[in-house]
C-alpha cells in the first residue's frame, strides 16, 4: 500500500476526530495543530502496522492490489462515519479506542462485498422481471386488497 493512501486514510480518521470533537475545537492546554498532527502520525503508524492482515482478509476473496486498497478504503471510511456520528465515542469504556477502531476497520472489511469485476447488473431488467412475476401470481389468486407487498432482499437479487 502506498505512502500517498496511508496518509489519505489517516486523514480521513483524522477529519472524523475533527468533526466528532475528539480533538477539540479550542483545546485548553495544548495546540490544536499539535493534536491534529498526532493523530495523523498515529493513524498513519497504525494503517502500516495493520494493512498486511486487512490485505490478507482481502486476499480470501480473489481481489487484486488495487481492489484491496478500494476495499480497505470503504472500510475505513465507514470507521469515520462512525467516528463522526459518535459510534465509536472519545474514551469508550471497555477497551483502548485504536483497539476499537482497528478491530471496526477489520469488521467492516468483512462486511463489504465488492462486485469484483466492476460490472453492474441490469436493474432495470431485473425488477420488470420480478414486476411480471408479480402479476402473474395477481392473476392465480383473487386479492382482496389491490397492493401486493413483496418482501425482496435487493442486495441477493442483484447479486451484490
Amino acid at each position: 500500500m502506498s505512502n500517498v493512501l496511508v496518509f489519505r486514510l489517516s486523514l480521513k480518521l483524522a477529519t472524523a476526530d475533527i468533526i466528532s470533537e475528539f480533538i477539540p475545537l479550542r483545546p485548553v492546554l495544548e495546540n490544536r495543530e499539535q493534536l491534529v498532527s498526532e493523530r495523523l502520525q498515529i493513524y498513519s503508524a497504525m494503517l502500516s502496522e495493520h494493512i498486511e492482515a486487512w490485505r490478507k482478509q482481502g486476499n480470501m476473496r480473489d481481489y487484486n492490489n488495487e481492489q484491496l486498497d478500494e476495499l480497505i478504503e470503504h472500510a475505513v471510511s465507514l470507521v469515520s462515519a462512525d467516528i463522526s456520528a459518535g459510534f465509536i465515542g472519545h474514551s469508550p469504556v471497555l477497551c483502548d479506542r485504536d483497539i476499537m477502531i482497528v478491530k471496526s476497520v477489520e469488521k467492516y472489511i468483512n462486511l463489504i462485498d465488492m462486485p469484483i469485476n466492476g460490472v453492474v447488473p441490469d436493474v432495470v431488467g431485473l425488477f420488470s422481471r420480478l414486476s411480471l412475476r408479480v402479476l402473474s401470481h395477481q392473476g392465480k389468486r383473487k386479492i382482496k386488497n389491490s397492493h401486493v407487498r413483496v418482501n425482496v432482499n435487493v442486495f441477493e437479487l442483484l447479486g451484490l
